[in-house]
């Protein structure tokens, strides 16, 4: 039997531990002297799964979804760094570097970043989509809504949405969690028109919404590894992504991309995707070939052979 100690937010990271062999045993957020290891699913939660390290002298392994090694380039107020940055970033790095045993990365890009920045070295795995059909409708056509998924954090461009769809035939929907009360009204007093907010809706809530849209968009700077892509993808909605390595790396051409922080490209390629029933179903059916292997129970095998063999 194998104990972890499991240290994570967002109930989708634990959620492949129920996958897991009946002979790995796992206890959530916190430690004792009987676990074998110590498993940190996101380095929000390094500082906690460090002290746990620290008191009973086991094995940490830390998954790094992304390190915002250039927020400083970031249009935020001090109140918006608050929510999207760290207090203890630079304890965080230490600890990766020289406590962890192992540093598993999210993304090729997010490995570099480790590497070449920060001098730590990682394995690197992709993780998964959960997406679950069996109660969503199916939707033969669709209308020419767009929908964002993520933080509402302003690194996640939300206003760049916003401002594409205010000049053509389509509405926007933006879906999202509320952590930040200051930027979400920011956003609530800065749309004009045809924009739609869903904070902290069911994730059953999230996939009807997915699977009703037309185009999905990613405006994001800033990004780790990506989850609402592949989600749309697999709810059969095409995708509209900011240029980014990250986004490159997974999509190839496959994916329809537009120019950081371009309005007017954004919009362009909105109109382009929204007009073409085609050119979706294009989209869909190359990018559905690419995410093929995100599932939860191949993650499982890519996982265990990472940490046991």
């Amino acid at each position: 039997m194998i104990k972890i100690a499991h240290y994570f937010y967002e109930e989708f990271d634990r959620k492949f531990f129920d996958l897991l062999p009946d002979n790995i045993e796992s206890i959530d957020n916190s430690c004792d002297s009987s676990v074998d290891l110590i498993y940190c699913s996101t380095i929000a939660r390094l500082s906690d799964a460090f002290a746990a390290k620290v008191k009973y002298n086991k094995p940490l392994i830390c998954w790094v979804w992304d390190i915002p090694y250039n927020w400083r380039e970031w249009p935020m107020t001090p109140e918006d760094e608050k929510f999207a940055i760290p207090l203890d970033f630079p304890n965080l790095i230490t600890i990766l570097k020289n406590y962890c045993e192992l540093v598993i990365s999210a993304s090729k890009n997010t490995q570099r970043v480790l590497r070449e920045i920060f001098n730590v070295a990682s394995e690197q795995i992709y993780f998964y989509a959960d997406v679950d059909l069996s109660s969503v409708p199916s939707i033969e056509t669709k209308d020419k809504s767009v929908i964002q998924i993520s933080r509402f954090t302003p690194h996640k461009r939300f206003e760049l949405g916003i401002d594409a769809v205010q000049d053509i035939e389509a509405s926007l929907t933006c879906v999202g969690k509320n952590k930040n009360e200051l930027y979400f009204k920011k956003l609530q007093a800065h749309a004009k028109r045809n924009v739609i907010f869903l904070h902290n809706i069911s994730r059953e809530r999230v996939i009807t919404e997915l699977t009703k849209a037309a185009v999905l968009i990613a405006p994001t700077i800033f990004e780790g590894f990506g989850l609402s892509p592949i989600e749309a993808i697999s709810c059969g909605t095409p995708i509209v992504l900011n240029d980014m390595p990250v986004f490159r790396e997974i999509y190839g051409d496959a994916a329809i991309y537009h120019k950081q922080d371009d309005v007017n490209d954004l919009q362009q390629k909105l109109m382009m995707v929204l007009d073409d029933v085609h050119l979706q179903k294009k989209i869909v059916k190359d990018c559905k070939q690419i995410i093929a292997p995100f599932t939860p129970k191949l993650f499982v095998k890519r996982w265990m052979k990472l940490l046991f063999h």
